[in-house]
């Protein structure tokens, strides 16, 4: 018997009854408790797997709020000795957690792909349609079905990949797939081919350079594939996205990528990274899955399904450029999947949990003065990033999200060795122009009043500048000979410093009119932050719950954000330990 709620899964549940009524009355009990059980690492991104979990005797005539303090207290005692599952301990628990899926998934393919054992009881359960016994190559392809099922395949894929080159390990993964599998997994990036490409803009003006290690597979498996395999695209573009998430906004990305195959299978060079692209510091593997993907299996000895029995796909409502999987036969092709529940879990943007039952900070998690720089990234959504991105794929290459928030960091004065500025590092230097419009939601009460006036720069005659007639907030940049107005010229800076200091501009501005409230007073505030690659849990104590903040939405989960490459989460909970360290 199969239990589902929106957060939880049960793959098994014995019931012993006198007859088949009582022991479907306990089924619904069982299933009504779930949904309102407060249980541990359920409402951040960890995956917890219980090998069996023990509810006693259920009374009928009970009511579900009974069964599930039961199933609470039940899993407490559990939760309390899960080990991760890299544990040499963990085949012999009754319970491990992952910090993600992702994890779940990397961990597997990993020692699928050097030869390792994968025996344990937890592996079936953490990997759903992923079962000992397989053929290598049909259990890493049943790892890649299980990345891209879910309300964000993107996610997931770009985790894998990022984690499996880190452990090089992405041969074998690559070796496993099919010449038929090419339309799936450009569908799960989320990519679609526009009717012509951007106007005025060059295949290689839209080529950003590449680490070599990146360069080196994509020869290898392009030559083996060829230029008009779909997985030659699909693995282009996944070299442009691992590194800078924000290009998969480029509607672009997909004739990028075809560009990018196309030289690399004529021999010709690449534009190479100065130095390797900065890894995300985490602290052991990377997760990458969204919101409704937090789960928690419990088992009871069933298999899960088939590889090769999946839904068809339904377009989450946050993204609506993701293609939906060709119609190709499931037996034996990758299919985007999301299983009918996925409906049902994919939450509202909700608010953070405030209450004592909250989840407190995973042992992984680091004490920061300055987690509310986190809060920032919904700020910039509320700026418009996404849309400027979109508008203009130049801003990913040059990392504007990065550069944005760096400059929000400095503002406050945080300390280099913080830990929160590993979340957020600076980006590389940029050469070169970059003309720029400003997001038109800045229309909306950030501009004061009075015209725009198009002023010139010192020492650069060729730069025209739109902004306010104060000259603070600049509301574009192009190179031209325009006539200039009759205002004295702006000290002479580079385009990305004018680029970056008006994102500040239009968040100081956005934070006084919407939330009453100054950058540094919303980026200092203490809390702990628990990351890896594509996951972000930010903890704060429910002493630091701020009116302003959550009435200008600020603290409201954004979920999976592709410009940063994250999911991210924010948690309120009863915290004893925020009096000493904050």
């Amino acid at each position: 018997m199969i239990a589902e709620t929106p957060a939880r899964r049960v793959r098994h549940l014995r019931l012993a009854a006198p007859d088949e009524a009582l022991a479907r009355r306990g089924a619904l009990l069982v299933e009504d408790a779930l949904r309102t059980a407060t249980l541990p690492g359920g409402n951040d991104g960890r995956l917890i797997v219980v090998r069996s979990l023990a509810l006693g005797k259920i009374d009928s005539r009970g009511s579900p709020a009974s069964v599930a303090l039961a199933l609470e207290q039940s899993w407490h005692r559990l939760a309390a000795s899960a080990v991760h599952a890299e544990d040499p301990a963990a085949p012999h628990q009754p319970a491990v957690y992952f910090r993600d899926r992702v994890e779940a998934l990397t961990l597997l393919a990993g020692r699928l792909a050097v030869g390792r054992e994968a025996d344990a009881w937890f592996w079936p359960l953490a990997v759903p349609g992923w079962r000992s016994g397989m053929a290598n190559g049909d259990a890493l392809r049943a790892v890649l079905v299980a990345a891209l099922r879910g309300a964000s395949p993107a996610a997931a894929v770009l985790g894998l990949a990022a984690a499996l080159i880190d452990r090089r390990a992405l041969a074998p993964l690559l070796a496993a797939l099919r010449p038929d599998d090419g339309p799936a997994l450009l569908a799960a990036l989320g990519l679609t081919r526009p009717a012509s490409p951007t106007p005025g803009r060059t295949a290689d003006a839209m080529l950003p350079p590449l680490s070599p290690v990146w360069t080196s597979i994509l020869a290898r498996w392009i030559g083996a594939w060829g230029t008009l395999d779909v997985r030659s695209t699909w693995l282009a573009a996944l070299a442009l996205a691992v590194d800078a998430p924000a290009r998969l906004l480029d509607p672009a990305l997909i004739f990028r990528a075809e560009h990018l195959a196309s030289r690399l299978a004529q021999g010709e060079p690449i534009p190479a990274a100065t130095q390797p692209p900065a890894a995300t510091p985490h602290k052991t593997a990377p997760r990458a899955l969204p919101t409704a993907e937090r789960t928690t299996a419990i088992e009871g000895g069933s298999q899960p399904p088939p590889a090769d029995r999946v839904a068809e796909p339904k377009t989450p409502a946050h993204d609506d450029r993701r293609a939906a999987a060709p119609g190709i036969p499931a037996h034996d092709k990758l299919r985007l999947a999301a299983p009918a529940r996925i409906a049902a879990e994919q939450p509202a943007l909700a608010a953070a949990r405030a209450d004592p039952a909250a989840p407190l900070p995973t042992p992984e998690a680091s004490y920061t003065r300055f987690a509310g720089l986190a809060l920032a990234l919904p700020l910039l959504a509320r700026l418009g990033i996404a849309d400027a991105l979109e508008a203009d794929p130049k801003l990913a290459d040059l990392e504007l999200p990065g550069r944005a928030l760096a400059a929000l960091a400095r503002g406050a004065r945080i300390p280099a060795d913080d830990p929160i500025r590993a979340l957020f590092p600076r980006p590389g230097r940029w050469r070169g122009a970059c003309p720029f419009t400003a997001p038109s939601a800045w229309q909306a009460g950030l501009t004061k009043g009075g015209s725009a006036t198009v002023r010139g720069m010192s020492g650069r005659p060729e730069v025209r500048v739109l902004c306010e007639a104060d000259g603070r907030l600049a509301l574009a940049l192009w190179h031209g000979d325009q006539p200039l107005d009759d205002s004295a010229p702006l000290p002479r800076r580079s385009d990305v410093a004018v680029l970056v200091e008006a994102w500040q501009v239009a968040a100081q501005r956005w934070l006084a009119a919407y939330a009453g409230i100054t950058p540094g007073g919303l980026i200092r505030r203490p809390g702990y932050i628990a990351h890896t690659r594509t996951h972000l849990d930010v903890y704060f104590s429910l002493r630091e719950a701020d009116i302003r903040v959550r009435r200008a939405g600020l603290d409201l989960d954004p979920g999976w954000l592709p410009w940063y490459g994250r999911v991210v989460l924010f948690h309120y909970a009863h915290m004893p330990w925020a009096a000493e360290r904050g």
